[in-house]
């Protein structure tokens, strides 16, 4: 025993200078453009690379998955409306070097690291009276519904960066600031004392009259256009590259389809109330989403503009 703990200390103890020269090597440094404040679940982080001419070549690993900068050297990496609290390292990897890549994956000592900390969201209750029971037939369709949200999401490989400027109000006739929401990103809908009888919003619900206008938040392609959802009704999903993906539900009309390239202001939709979701009237449901990470909407447009020309 005594023979088999001193064999994996030599072990351990050689394994940092097989690797060391590789990641001294590694110059290129990344910072947190928006760590002076709080980050709670659901935020959106911006990474900068110190070199901008590395970025085809970086990743930054955190949250168990790769997230890729554009070509100023920028990523948007999103704190899941569901990641646990916590503290978390981010690992810059460079994608040329498997070796350095594994070392600082596993090993982690003398990598280009940044340590951060998720706290809990803010999220209140409220009271919903009023519950959508499907039924079973309109249970399995729910089920394929979100087999086809799924395989949408997953059917985008690109981390090319197709964003054009800052993003937009997802409503022509109203800027960011002056946006009426009607529920909240994150809120938990509580329909019984039960613990399975809530449910939490995962994006935000924006007040419109009937048939205003619904624009693309930025330039992307349309990946997803469909009509008649059980809970969405007309929906739209725009990717617009980075693992950055923005909803659009409950429309009245669909502007746009599948497969076409869109700018940033162009109209995909009209508003409205369809889905069979309790509905209260003309609405956009308006959701964001990094790779799969669900984040708030309004913010991520909010942080993400501070930093991009």
């Amino acid at each position: 025993m005594k023979t088999e703990i001193a064999v994996l200390a030599v072990v351990f103890a050689i394994l940092p200078a097989l690797f060391l020269s590789g990641a001294e090597e590694t110059k290129v440094g990344f910072e947190i453009l928006n760590d002076d404040a709080p980050i709670e679940q659901g935020d959106t982080l911006i990474f900068k690379l110190s070199d901008a001419s590395s970025a085809k070549k970086s990743s930054v690993f955190i949250f168990g998955k790769h997230y890729y900068f554009n070509e100023k050297g920028v990523a948007f990496i999103g704190a899941s409306i569901v990641q646990p609290s916590g503290e978390y390292t981010a690992v810059l990897l460079d994608l040329t070097s498997e070796s350095e890549s594994w070392w600082f994956q596993f090993f982690c000592r003398c990598c280009n690291c940044r340590k951060l900390e998720v706290l809990p969201g803010q999220f209140k209750n409220r009271p919903a009276a009023n519950k959508f029971n499907p039924t079973e037939k309109q249970k399995d369709r729910r089920i394929r519904e979100g087999e086809m949200f799924q395989a949408v999401y997953a059917s985008v490989s690109s981390a090319e960066n197709l964003i054009s400027g800052k993003f937009v109000s997802p409503l022509s006739n109203k800027n960011i600031g002056s946006l009426a929401i009607t529920d909240p990103f994150g809120i938990w809908r509580i329909y019984s004392r039960a613990k399975n009888d809530q449910e939490q919003h995962r994006g935000v619900d924006l007040r419109t009259g009937k048939n205003v206008p619904v624009v693309s938040i930025n330039s992307g392609v349309v990946i997803m256009a469909e009509n008649d959802f059980l809970r969405e009704g007309n929906v739209i999903v725009v990717y617009h590259g980075l693992g950055i993906f923005s909803l659009y539900a409950h429309l009245s009309e669909i502007k746009t389809a599948k497969g076409e390239k869109v700018a940033a202001g162009q109209v995909i939709g009209l508003s409205g109330a369809t889905g069979n979701e309790t509905i209260t009237g003309p609405h956009l449901h308006f959701a964001v989403k990094i790779y799969d990470a669900v984040v708030n909407p309004l913010k991520f447009i909010e942080t993400a503009n501070k930093y991009l020309e």
